[in-house]
């Protein structure tokens, strides 16, 4: 029994490493639909699958995860179906807007809750991949664990040398993989913003490595044989925060910068499990990453954070989302409907050379496409998250395994970071970013799977 088990386990550690990789490479276009999304949705279906058999078979089954998922993937379905009668009740808005789009599109009217079902649809298969990845890493011990974060690094290491070639060889030489570069570092995505984003988590993940090869290097009693790897992780967390400055992102810039700054607190709070000297060299690398990314990149962005904010598209598009939002209430308009609902509701004064493709605020957004139904399930989502990260703390308080619990709080920062950065833009609309997130969020309540898949 146990050897099967071990080999489920490596056969959904393999499945999921295998779904990231893919998400991270061919899943970073802005676009839901785009040709490389079809790469990553469909090893997550045999992921999602297995996984989905895995919980199911346990001796004691925790729902709460299960239902969590279940609802998210219902939530588009239930909106694509037909409504039996003329038009949902409580929101004749969405008729007028089925008249409007037959009228100005030439779409044909439908009955369902979605005004645009086919994008509602795309929208469904790309929550997919970050579902079968969840449910998959709740399921693997702690050792599995931090070979995903592991791999992790090495993707962002990965766009972070794909962006810095963009720049110093030139698009020609190193294409973006989903359109053109205009010359900056995007990696393997079509939007800086969610480059940065990858690299901030980068930091947070690479951070707790070059601590974890510290303290392993000063805890053994000959430290020179750790050496390559303290220097290997020490490069490459360097390497990451110069590039997440070389991305011109403003948010990247502050949220990298946040996530430095937790990842000290974070070290220097832990007294009982970081040495002095520990704490002293990682304290020495990460003032050399600020001041060489200071020298490589920040001077790039500060023409960026010069102009008003209040002068920023921004503001007027999520302006006018939110009132779309109150209009579409109580059901909303469709999980990935935003752009068809703009187009129709952009105010003529507003309206500018730029596609608006996205409310740049990925809250508001979803208060739009999938109403006040979403609203109660991302509350369910968040509270889930709150408890069963601090339940885990609590129940391994004092017998956690050190390694593990540094990556857990660490996967909790990046978290927070990417649900702030998603106030100003749209990064959970890519499969790539989203396939990571539910990554970090099943490895920060981690301790709690452990101790119930063992």
């Amino acid at each position: 029994m146990d050897r099967r088990i071990d080999i489920y386990q490596r056969f959904l550690g393999a499945g999921a490493s295998l779904v990231i990789v893919l998400a991270v490479i061919a899943g970073g276009a802005t676009w839901q639909g785009n040709a490389g999304d079809a790469w990553v949705i469909l090893p997550g279906i045999v992921l999602l699958a297995a996984a989905l058999a895995g919980h199911l078979l346990r001796a004691r089954v925790d729902w709460t995860p299960l239902a969590l998922v279940a609802l998210t993937l219902l939530l588009p379905i239930l909106q694509t179906l037909p409504w039996p009668g003329e038009s949902p009740p409580w929101s004749a808005v969405h008729a007028a807007w089925q008249l409007d789009q037959a009228r100005v599109f030439g779409i044909a009217p439908s009955s369902a809750l979605s005004v645009a079902p086919d994008a509602t649809w795309r929208s469904f298969l790309a929550m997919l991949p970050p579902g079968a990845v969840f449910l998959a890493l709740l399921l693997l011990p702690a050792s599995a664990l931090r070979r995903i974060v592991a791999l992790i690094v090495g993707l962002a290491l990965l766009s972070a040398s794909w962006g810095l070639a963009q720049v110093a060889l030139g698009e020609s030489t190193v294409p973006g993989l989903h359109g053109s570069t205009g010359g900056q570092a995007k990696g393997f995505f079509s939007n800086r913003n969610h480059f940065a984003a990858l690299m901030y988590i980068g930091i947070a993940l690479g951070g707790a490595g070059l601590v974890l090869a510290l303290r392993r290097m000063l805890a053994d009693a000959e430290p020179a044989r750790h050496g390559p790897r303290v220097i290997a992780w020490a490069l490459g967390f360097l390497m990451l925060v110069v590039t997440c400055m070389l991305a011109q992102s403003r948010a990247g810039v502050v949220l990298g910068a946040g996530v430095i700054v937790a990842l000290f607190a974070i070290i220097l709070l832990d007294t009982a499990r970081a040495s002095r000297g520990s704490r002293r060299i990682f304290a020495l690398v990460a003032i050399s990453a600020g001041l060489v990314a200071v020298q490589v990149g920040l001077w790039g962005v500060l023409d960026r954070f010069q102009a008003d904010p209040f002068d920023d598209g921004r503001i007027i598009v999520q302006a006018t989302t939110l009132g779309a939002a109150r209009e579409a209430a109580p059901w909303g308009t469709g999980i990935g409907t935003f752009r068809r609902v703009y187009e129709q509701r952009e105010p003529v004064q507003a309206v500018i050379s730029a596609y608006v493709n996205r409310a740049h605020n990925d809250w508001l957004e979803f208060k739009l496409e999938a109403g006040w139904p979403g609203i109660v399930l991302l509350a369910a989502w968040v509270l889930w998250w709150l408890l069963a990260t601090w339940r885990a703390g609590q129940a391994d308080a004092g017998r956690e395994d050190a390694a593990m619990r540094l990556i857990r709080r660490l996967a909790a920062v990046a978290l927070v970071a990417v649900a702030i950065h998603s106030l100003v833009d749209f990064p959970m609309r890519t499969i790539a970013l989203s396939t990571v997130v539910a990554a970090m969020v099943a490895i920060s309540v981690s301790p709690r799977a452990v101790a119930r898949a063992s």
